[in-house]
């Protein structure tokens, strides 16, 4: 094609933590449940005064014998009671008194043997009677040490709850600081992407031309390129498809700008 003439452009147109002023003292059995359990091997060794006739004695030796324990003799006017499955212990009882010696090494075994006393004694008041003095005083001191140590388990277990329920805090504190930052980015995120569309819009605006600067794009790219035109090359590089191209020439030679060879 031949360029016959120049074309000029037109201008266009928070339950209250547990408190205490004891919170900080050390458990003496830091606060483990097993403690209420496991204390050093002690022996309890209790001297009974009771009154029993003989055969008061020896119905007390029948009504023992469903009581559970394993070890049970009957000899001279004594009655002997034991067992080694559990903890060692061993019972003599006879017309004038009841003798205990124990070896035990937990909590658990010391209210064991205080429950066979119990029952123990309570048979033997059916059929005499037996003084329970130095049974009770065994009774109060088992219970005031559970009670000492269920008193110091929950102050250690208070002061740890105050410890969880503290970090809890923090951590709630966290969690809130994370999920508002977290929202903050989301809203600097979405107008990002907004903005990024709006410059987009208007670059696509940009770059969408019209007729008239299309016709003066192709006009300018035949005169640079000695009157030739690659469809494909120019199309690519104004988005514009071929066919319109195809238009523009055949309108910029109609209107005597170009012509064919």
């Amino acid at each position: 094609m031949v360029v016959k003439k120049n074309l000029t452009k037109r201008k266009g147109t928070n339950t209250n933590p547990v408190t205490s002023q004891y919170s900080n003292i050390q458990s003496r059995n830091n606060g483990n449940p097993d403690s209420l359990k496991k204390h050093d091997i002690s022996d309890i060794y209790l001297d009974v005064s009771v009154s029993l006739s003989k055969s008061g004695l020896k119905s007390v030796f029948e009504e023992v014998l469903s009581l559970g324990f394993s070890e049970i003799t009957y000899q001279h006017d004594l009655i002997t009671l034991g067992s080694q499955v559990d903890f060692k212990y061993t019972i003599k009882l006879n017309k004038k008194s009841l003798m205990l010696d124990a070896k035990i090494d937990d909590k658990s075994q010391e209210l064991k043997l205080l429950l066979m006393l119990i029952r123990l004694a309570s048979v033997i008041s059916d059929y005499g009677t037996i003084r329970m003095n130095p049974i009770l005083r065994q009774i109060d001191v088992f219970l005031t040490d559970i009670s000492d140590l269920m008193d110091t388990s929950y102050l250690s277990l208070s002061a740890k709850y105050k410890n969880l329920y503290n970090k809890n805090n923090l951590l709630e504190k966290k969690y809130d600081d994370l999920v508002a930052s977290s929202e903050q980015n989301a809203r600097i995120l979405l107008e990002c992407e907004r903005r990024h569309g709006e410059v987009e819009s208007k670059l696509t605006k940009m770059n969408k031309l019209t007729d008239k600067q299309l016709m003066v794009e192709v006009f300018k790219w035949i005169k640079i390129h000695n009157g030739k035109i690659s469809f494909d090359v120019f199309s690519s590089i104004h988005n514009v498809p071929q066919s319109k191209i195809e238009n523009v020439i055949g309108l910029l030679i109609k209107e005597g700008y170009i012509e064919k060879e």
